[in-house]
This record gives C-alpha cells, sequence and structure tokens, in this order.
C-alpha cells in the first residue's frame, strides 16, 4: 500500500510538471513569434494597401446621382440627338466599322450638345450623365437578359474591355465595388463629351477613381499611377505614403521607396511598414555594391 501510495504521488507530480512545461510553452512560444514578428526583418512590399470606403457614403453619393437624373426632360430636343449620338459611338466601338471621318463629325457634335445644354444649366447636363451612368449596372450585370446584344454594345461600347484592362473585372468576375465601376463609367462617358474626365465628380467619387488606379491599376504604367496616388492624396486618400512606396520599390527607386516607407511608418507605428524601409535600403546597398 505504502508503495502504492508513493507510486501514486509520483505520477501525481510527473502530470503537474507535465501541466507547467505545457504552460511555459503556450505562453512562450506565441511571445517568441511576436518577438520575431517585432524584429527587424526586411520584408519586400507585395501588394498595395486596400481601398475602402464608408458604405453610408457611397449610398449617399449613388443616392445624389439617382435624384438629378430627371432634371433634363428626357424628351428634350437636345437630349433626343445627344442621346441618338452618344448610343452610336458605343455600337461603333464594338463594330469598328466607323470611319475617322464620322466618328470626329460625331464627336464634335457630342461636344456642342453636351456645352449647350451646359449653358442652360450644368444641372441638366450632370442630370444626363446621371442618367447614363444609372444604366450601366443594370446593362453590365444583365442578370434578367433583357438587353439585346445591340443595346449592351450601345450602351457600354468598348467599357467591359477597359474594366478587364485595368482589373475591375477578371474572366467577366466583377472584381470593383460598384462606385469605381460607375466612376470609370463616369470618366468614359465625359470624354465622349469632350469634357475633362473628372469634371463633376464628388470627392467620393474622385477618390474611387484616382483610388483604383493608383492602388489596383490593371496594366497602368507605374507611372500613370504614381500620378494617380498623387491626386488620390489630393482628395483625401489613406495611406498614401504606404502606395508611394510600393510604386517606388517596384520602379527600382529604393531610396525614394525607403523613405516613403519610413514616413508611413512614422504615422502609423507598423512593424511591416518598418521592415519594407529595411528591404528597400537592403535592396538599394545591394545595388550600389553591384555597382563597385
Amino acid at each position: 500500500m505504502v508503495v502504492g501510495a508513493n507510486s501514486g504521488v509520483s505520477a501525481s507530480a510527473r502530470s503537474g510538471r507535465a501541466e507547467l512545461i505545457g504552460l511555459i510553452l503556450a505562453i512562450s512560444v506565441p511571445a517568441g513569434l511576436i518577438g520575431l514578428w517585432a524584429s527587424p526583418r526586411p520584408a519586400r512590399p507585395t501588394e498595395m494597401p486596400p481601398l475602402v470606403f464608408r458604405t453610408a457614403e457611397v449610398q449617399e453619393t449613388i443616392a445624389g446621382e439617382v435624384a438629378i437624373e430627371s432634371r433634363l426632360a428626357s424628351d428634350d430636343p437636345d437630349e433626343i440627338h445627344r442621346r441618338a449620338l452618344y448610343l452610336a459611338t458605343g455600337l461603333a466601338e464594338v463594330r469598328r466599322d466607323d470611319r475617322p471621318e464620322a466618328a470626329s463629325a460625331r464627336v464634335l457634335q457630342l461636344t456642342q450638345l453636351a456645352h449647350r445644354i451646359a449653358e442652360r444649366g450644368p444641372e441638366l447636363l450632370a442630370s444626363a450623365r446621371a442618367r447614363d451612368v444609372g444604366r450601366l449596372m443594370p446593362v453590365l450585370l444583365d442578370e434578367g437578359h433583357r438587353f439585346t446584344e445591340t443595346e449592351r454594345a450601345s450602351e457600354l461600347g468598348a467599357f467591359p474591355q477597359m474594366l478587364e484592362r485595368y482589373g475591375a473585372v477578371a474572366g467577366g468576375r466583377r472584381i470593383a465595388p460598384e462606385i469605381v465601376l460607375r466612376t470609370m463609367f463616369f470618366a468614359r462617358w465625359s470624354s465622349i463629351h469632350g469634357l475633362e474626365m473628372t469634371d463633376g465628380m464628388t470627392p467620393l467619387e474622385l477618390r474611387a477613381y484616382y483610388g483604383w488606379l493608383a492602388l489596383e491599376g490593371g496594366v497602368a504604367p507605374l507611372g500613370m499611377r504614381a500620378d494617380a496616388v498623387e491626386a488620390y492624396a489630393s482628395v483625401g486618400g489613406t495611406r498614401v505614403w504606404e502606395a508611394r512606396g510600393v510604386l517606388a520599390f517596384e520602379s527600382g527607386e529604393l531610396a525614394t521607396a525607403r523613405s516613403d516607407f519610413e514616413h508611413a511608418y512614422e504615422l502609423t507605428g507598423s512593424v511591416r511598414l518598418r521592415n519594407h524601409a529595411l528591404a528597400a535600403m537592403q535592396a538599394e546597398l545591394q545595388d550600389d555594391a553591384s555597382l563597385e
């Protein structure tokens, strides 16, 4: 019995030690990982910061566009003419059967009509634009297959191809938020009518337009994306120093990338951004050494 009792105590002691060791490991391993993550370790930037929006602001912006759609009567003579030319432009983009002189004449007429409508009231031209932009999502998605191929081509033109090119759609699947698609279509609409592409955009629409090009960009040249980052910054874009750093790193401008990431680190305290700065510095030193 004594032996049995002594054996029981010994087993209990061993069990207690095992539990203690397990507890120590449970505490020390995550702490070790945290220490590892927090240590200075060069880490190449692999992605841009995300483009984010406040849902309420997006809803308010879209509702504002919808609210002005009826300010210009759809049976207004200038609007009827403008709309016909606009649809002809989209169809010609898809069919690629436009003669240069016909295309130039149509562009001139659309520009003249847009200015004539705007002279009667800027809100009237905004109404025409809002109505065309408002048709975008139903036609683009066409979930009920309500539109013929001709109707779809007339409304959208080459816009679906542009969405693919800039990464807003991939393999027919929508990637970008609706507000981004709307602002890209807004810019296309303005260009067709001889206007500056961002004329009339709200601050949110400008952030969506420049932000997508800057942070996502698709096949856009790095220089174009860098310019878009600055425009995005000017309208209240977020995490701009980080975005600058990523583009500078991709462009091989390593000293600039290091400085940008250091600014981003100072603003946020993010260890990840500090490590990106170290990666840029490391790459810069390696480049300098290879030139010696």
